[in-house]
C-alpha cells in the first residue's frame, strides 16, 4: 500500500535541512488539482520558494547524486520514496530502487530563504508541541504520585509501559482511520516485509464485526493505568489474561498474512515484559484478592471505558477525520478548472477592452486576464491587492487595475490620490507599475507615499488627470457598486469565490495546459 505523501515530503525536506509547517504542506499538496503526481510536488515547492528541479537519471550513476532526492516507483500506479544516505550504500543494486523508473527530485534551501506563512505556522506547531509535552509529562508525574501503595522500580516500569502501549494503541487508531503521523509512518517502513495497513484492514482485526482489536489495546492499557493508580491486586492476572492475544497476533502476522505489523510486534513486546514484571507479584497468591469489590471496579472500569471509547471519543475522532477528508475533497472540486469555468461563464460579463491610460499589469498577451476595480482607502481592497500582486509575481497572467470613483469621491480625498497615482504611472512599465501600487496598498497615506515617490509637483499642483474621470465613468458604466470587485476574462468573479481561491483556481488552469518539466541529468 502507498505511503502518505505528504508524510514523505516533509521527511525529504526535512533531511534536506528545509523545515516546512506539516499544516501547510499538507494543505498546498491536497489542493492541488492534480496531487498526488509529481507536477503537485514542484508547484508546491515553487510556491514556497524552494529551489526544486525534476530529472531523469542514468539509473546506473545513481550512486553519484547528491542526497537526499526524491524517487519516483513504478508500482501502485506510481508512488515517490525518501532515498537519504541510510540506503546510499550500494543504492544501484538495492532492492528499494528495482522498480524505479529513473525519475529523481532534487530541492535545496536557498540562502535567506523564507516563508512568512510558513514560519508563522511553525511558530505555532512548534508552541502547541511544547503545550502537549507538558501537559503530559505532568500527567504522568501526577499519576505515579496519586498510586496507591508503595512505588518501586517495578510499579514504575509497569506503569511505563502501560503508558507506552497506550500511547501505541493510539498509534494503531491513527493507521486505521488514515492518519499520517510521522513515528508510525516510520515504523511500519523499516523493512519491505512491514506491512501494518494490510494488518490492520483485515478481517481478523475485527471482532463480530463490532470491535476492533485496536479498540481494546486503547480500553486494556486505559483500565490498567487506572488499576494500577489505585493498586488494584488483580493486575498481574490481567497481564497473564493478554497472553493468548499476543500468540494469536504472531501466528497470523506470520502465517496467513505473512506481513509483520510493526506497531502490532511492540504491542506485543509490552504484553509480555509486564508478563514478565508480573511474575514476582504471584509469589504470595492468595484467593482473597479475587474478592468481589475487585472484580467489580474491573468490570465497572471496562465498562466505563469501553462507553468512553467508543461511544465518545472515537466517533468525534472519526467524523472529523471525514470533515477534514470531506472538506479537502469539496475544496479540490471547487478549484476543478471545469467547475469553476461554469459558474464563472453564468456571471454578468462587462467590456474589458483597454481604456488609454489604464493601469495593465503582468502580461497582457496572456490567456487569463484579471481587471479589479478598487479604492484607494478600501482594507479590502488592500488585503485583495496583496493576492494579486502575488499572483502576477508567480504566474504568467494579465492585471489591469481601475479606481471605482463614486460622484461624492471625486470631490474629496480619494481623488487627490488617484489623480496622483495616474501621473506617476504615466508612461512607466508594468513591472513598476505593480511595484507602485503594491507599495501604496501597503501604506495607503499620500504623505508617506509622495515621500517614497515624489514628483516635480506636489500632489496639491497636480492637474487633474483625465484618468480619474475615465476610471470614474466606468465604473459607472461596469455598475460597480462594491470594491474590490474583480473579473475574470470580463466574468464577475462568482460570489463563492473569493480573491485568495484564485491561486489554486490559476494553477488548476495552467496545469492543464501544460505538463511538468523534466530534464536529463547530465553529471
Amino acid at each position: 500500500m502507498k505511503k502518505d505523501l505528504v508524510t514523505t515530503i516533509k521527511r525529504w525536506l526535512n533531511a534536506a535541512g528545509i523545515k516546512v509547517s506539516s499544516r501547510l504542506l499538507s494543505k498546498e499538496l491536497r489542493l492541488h488539482p492534480k496531487f498526488p503526481s509529481l507536477i503537485s510536488i514542484t508547484d508546491v515547492l515553487d510556491e514556497l520558494n524552494i529551489n526544486n528541479g525534476a530529472y531523469v537519471v542514468d539509473k546506473s550513476k545513481v550512486d553519484e547524486l547528491d542526497l537526499p532526492f526524491l524517487a519516483h516507483i513504478d508500482v501502485d500506479e506510481g508512488e515517490f520514496i525518501l532515498v537519504d544516505p541510510r540506503n546510499k550504500t550500494n543504492l544501484a543494486e538495492s532492492s528499494v530502487l528495482k522498480h524505479w523508473d529513473g525519475i529523481a527530485v532534487f530541492a535545496e534551501k536557498s540562502t535567506g530563504w523564507g516563508h512568512n506563512e510558513n514560519e508563522e505556522l511553525l511558530r505555532k506547531e512548534n508552541q502547541a508541541k511544547w503545550r502537549w509535552s507538558i501537559t503530559l509529562t505532568a500527567t504522568v508525574v501526577l499519576m505515579i504520585l496519586a498510586m496507591a501503595g508503595p512505588i518501586s522500580v517495578l510499579s514504575v516500569s509497569f506503569f511505563a509501559l502501560s503508558l507506552l502501549g497506550f500511547i501505541t494503541a493510539v498509534l494503531i487508531v491513527q493507521k486505521e482511520m488514515g492518519i499520517s503521523n510521522r513515528l508510525s509512518d516510520k515504523l511500519c517502513s523499516i523493512s519491505s516485509n512491514t506491512g501494518c495497513e494490510g494488518v490492520l484492514q483485515s478481517k481478523a482485526s475485527q471482532i463480530g464485526g463490532l470491535f476492533k482489536w485496536s479498540d481494546l489495546g486503547i480500553t486494556y492499557f486505559a483500565i490498567l493505568l487506572l488499576l494500577q493508580a489505585v493498586n488494584s491486586p488483580l493486575i498481574p492476572f490481567i497481564s497473564f489474561a493478554a497472553l493468548p492475544f499476543t500468540a494469536f497476533s504472531l501466528y497470523y502476522q506470520g502465517v496467513v498474512e505473512k506481513k509483520w505489523c510493526t506497531l502490532c510486534l511492540v504491542t506485543v513486546s509490552i504484553l509480555w515484559m509486564q508478563c514478565l514484571l508480573s511474575v514476582s507479584s504471584l509469589s504470595g497468591f492468595s484467593f482473597s484478592v479475587l474478592s468481589r469489590e475487585n472484580i467489580v471496579l474491573i468490570l465497572a472500569l471496562m465498562l466505563t471505558v469501553t462507553m468512553v471509547w467508543l461511544g465518545l471519543l472515537r466517533p468525534v475522532v472519526q467524523q472529523n477525520n471525514r470533515l477534514v477528508k470531506a472538506n479537502f475533497d469539496l475544496t479540490r472540486f471547487k478549484y476543478d478548472n471545469n467547475i469553476f469555468t461554469a459558474a464563472l461563464r453564468s456571471q454578468r460579463k462587462i467590456d474589458t477592452a483597454p481604456m488609454e491610460g489604464d493601469l495593465q499589469l503582468g502580461n497582457k498577451e496572456a490567456s487569463i486576464q484579471l481587471l479589479v476595480a478598487c479604492n484607494t482607502f478600501c482594507n479590502p481592497c488592500a488585503r485583495a491587492h496583496k493576492a494579486l500582486h502575488e499572483l502576477l509575481t508567480k504566474n504568467n497572467i494579465g492585471l489591469t487595475v481601475r479606481f471605482a470613483l463614486g460622484s461624492d469621491d471625486l470631490q474629496y480625498k480619494s481623488a487627490n490620490e488617484v489623480n496622483y497615482i495616474l501621473h506617476i504611472l504615466e508612461g512607466a512599465t508594468p513591472a513598476y507599475r505593480q511595484q507602485v501600487l503594491h507599495d501604496w496598498f501597503e501604506l495607503m497615506d499620500l504623505d508617506e507615499f509622495t515621500n517614497k515617490y515624489p514628483h516635480v509637483k506636489s500632489a496639491a499642483q497636480l492637474a487633474k488627470h483625465p484618468g480619474v474621470t475615465r476610471n470614474h465613468e466606468w465604473a459607472r458604466s461596469a455598475g460597480i457598486s462594491f470594491t474590490p470587485t474583480l473579473f475574470v476574462n470580463g466574468f464577475e468573479l462568482p460570489e463563492n469565490y473569493k480573491v485568495g481561491d484564485l491561486r489554486n483556481i490559476i494553477r488548476a488552469t495552467i496545469v492543464e495546459d501544460a505538463g511538468i518539466a523534466v530534464s536529463t541529468w547530465v553529471s
